[in-house]
Order: C-alpha cells, then structure tokens, then sequence
C-alpha cells in the first residue's frame, strides 16, 4: 500500500483538536460508551413511540450511522494514543507500508498518521494497527483476547472473547460498515434485515470497542475502571453487554 496525504493547516488543526480534547484511554472509551449508549436510547424511544414502519427504519439507519461514527473515532484516538506513547510506531507503520506526509507545513507532526487511514474501513483498520501484533493479523489478535466480564443476567463472571462469545463479529463489523455506506450515499436506501441482526450489529460494535481498549490499556500499563464482584471480592474490568443499557442508571455525586 503507497498512500501519501497532503498536508496543510486544516489537516493540522483537525489532528490537532483530537489530540487536545480526547485526554486518556479510559476517558475517550467511556466517551465511547456514553455515546453508545445515547444511540441506544434513541432507537428504544423511537420504537416505543413511533407507529409508522418508515419513523423506525429512519431511526434504525441513523443508529447504524451513529455506531460506526463512534467506532471509527475511538479507533482513531487509540491510533494517536499509540503514536504518543509507543516511540518508533511511526516508523515502524510508515516503513512497512511507503506512508508519505508531504507539505510547507511542519512534517515533523507524526500524528498527522492519522489521516491517511480510514477507520470505517476493514482493511484500513488492519493496517493501521497490524505492526503491533504478532499474531497473523489484527483482527485474530484482538478476537482472540480473553477478559473477565460480569453477566448482569446471570450474575456471574463469565470468561468473555470476541470469538467465542459472538462468533459471526466479525462478519458483522464488515457488514455493518458497508450498511452505513449505502444509507450515507443513497438516500432511497431500504433496509433489508431485521431488527435482530441490528442488535448483533450493536452488540458487535460495543464489545469491539471495550475489548480493544481493554486491550491496549493491559498492553501498555495503564489503570483501567473496574468492579468488585461481591462473592469472590476480586475486581473485574468495567465491561458492558448490550442488556445493561436497558436498565435505568441514576447519577450520582462523585464520593
């Protein structure tokens, strides 16, 4: 893959923003979960309140939208967090695939790295993150990791693994990214699957979210948001299923 991007001030203060808004990981996974779960309630509403089958489908494409949209900028703040934090991933992604920045402007901005890589896209998203990994690919990496999650449900701890717990992820991630493309770019777009398969994209997209950032929080040190089961009084990462954003959850004043 050659790719080259063209740089100039509007690029910078776009890369720019990102890095000054976004702080740590955990804030901008949880921005991930706010957001997610803002969708979610958006969509419950509109079938709770909304007769006409044309209101619901409009309100499903705008969740399909929506949850790429919020993927792709996690994704996007991990790539930078990445090239903050781990010296020489720079070069390492620019010699493995001819990456070019070119400009007047400063070259020396590495973060600039992120706007060659489009992550609404699979094969992008593979190549921005491969070079960290030693398995075969990215996506067999991450589906493969395995972290402690806590069954609302059931209410116990299960062990938790995109590929054991939702095999077809990610087919569905791959599908889910072309859906968003055709109700982007054509107005007149039907939506042809059932509302169950929205939920396996939902589900799909929020645990890819919470798996990577697990991930790369473990990978690299740093303090992640958990809680304390109480049987076995051992804390577990903060880890939520696509059930949890059915509850009502009450804010409260920080202790």
């Amino acid at each position: 893959m050659r790719k080259k991007i063209k740089v100039n001030e509007h690029i910078i203060d776009k890369v720019q923003s990102k890095i000054d808004s976004r702080g740590d990981i955990n804030q901008f996974a949880m921005r991930f979960l706010i957001n997610f779960g803002i969708s979610y309630e958006v969509l419950k509403l509109s079938k709770e309140n909304f007769v006409k089958k044309e209101y619901i489908e409009y309100s499903m494409k705008q969740c399909i939208v929506s949850l790429i949209s919020y993927i792709e900028t996690l994704l996007r703040d991990i790539f930078i967090f990445i090239l903050k934090e781990r010296p020489g991933y720079y070069d390492l992604v620019t010699k493995e695939y001819s990456l070019t920045i070119s400009g007047e402007l400063d070259k020396g901005n590495k973060y600039l790295l992120a706007e060659i890589f489009n992550f609404q896209n699979i094969k992008d998203i593979e190549r921005a993150f491969k070079v960290l990994f030693e398995s075969e690919t990215f996506f067999e990496e991450i589906g493969s990791f395995v972290v402690n999650k806590y069954d609302s449900s059931d209410k116990i701890i299960k062990k938790f693994s995109l590929d054991k717990s939702l095999p077809n992820w990610l087919e569905n991630l791959n599908e889910v990214i072309k859906t968003r493309h055709n109700i982007v770019h054509d107005g007149n777009y039907n939506l042809i699957f059932s509302e169950k398969k929205l939920n396996e994209y939902q589900k799909c997209i929020l645990c890819f979210g919470q798996i990577f950032s697990l991930y790369v929080a473990y990978n690299f040190n740093l303090p992640v948001i958990v809680i304390e089961y109480d049987k076995r009084k051992k804390p577990i990462p903060y880890f939520l299923g696509l059930e949890d954003f059915e509850h009502e959850w009450i804010e409260i004043d920080e202790v």
